[in-house]
């Protein structure tokens, strides 16, 4: 049987601690201490596949299947601390499948994200141009000092330079900023944005990759990542 060290990729002794674990979420969650906040861009169950011949990206491991879907959360529940929040992009067009799984596993929806961006995609009906995240709860939370919009402006395209569903780093920032935690979890980490969001505020932060690929990718930019001035 893996321990956590077996699954470790990537430590920061900090502060923040930052740690990296390569390896299947549903297998390495269980193994992990509670946490005050989950942040996470998990597959869209969509088959992504890139349509530009200049990007050279991975398939999105279990993006074709949704059997992970519903036990993920449900370990991703169990994981969180009493009265927390769960922020958690998805593909809108598998949103029933999303909001059921959210239900099952015992999260309250409790508010709802969009992110506009400043480019608009191609499409026959409509022509892309937003994210969205939904914001779980599990209990309680204690409420934010001051609540954010739930429209964010600030969408500054990154290029999907380092995975193909990249997010910004200040588009992260902005949704972790205002609710308390000081143990953050990804356990769809992906190329590390939420890791380096966390280290840029100064919050300790857990990431879990299935893809040593990306794992290694998340490494080289914490690495590159400076904490700012106190």
């Amino acid at each position: 049987m893996k321990t956590l060290n077996d699954c470790l990729y990537y430590h920061e002794d900090g502060p923040p601690v930052i740690d990296i674990y390569c390896g299947d979420c549903l297998e390495i969650m269980p193994l992990l201490p509670k946490v005050d906040l989950v942040v996470t861009d998990p597959p869209y169950l969509v088959d992504w596949q890139s349509n530009r011949r200049d990007v050279k990206h991975d398939l999105i491991q279990n993006d074709d299947s949704e059997d992970w879907l519903k036990p993920s959360f449900k370990a991703i529940y169990d994981l969180m601390n009493d009265n927390s929040l769960c922020i958690s992009f998805y593909g809108w067009p598998e949103m029933d499948k999303f909001a059921v799984a959210w239900k099952e596993a015992g999260f309250e929806l409790k508010s709802h994200f969009v992110f506009i961006k400043n480019n608009i995609g191609l499409g026959w009906f409509t022509r892309r141009q937003h994210e969205q995240a939904c914001l779980l709860s599990k209990g309680s939370p204690e409420k934010p000092t001051k609540a954010p919009s739930d429209v964010i402006q600030a969408w500054d395209g990154t290029g999907n330079e380092y995975h193909p569903t990249q997010k910004p780093v200040a588009s992260i920032k902005s949704i972790i900023m205002p609710y308390t935690g000081d143990l953050i979890l990804d356990p769809f980490l992906g190329s590390g944005t939420t890791l380096v969001a966390c280290k840029e505020l100064k919050r300790n932060g857990i990431g879990i990759e299935i893809n040593e690929k990306y794992c290694k990718i998340a490494t080289t930019r914490l690495k590159n990542t400076q904490m700012p001035f106190l």
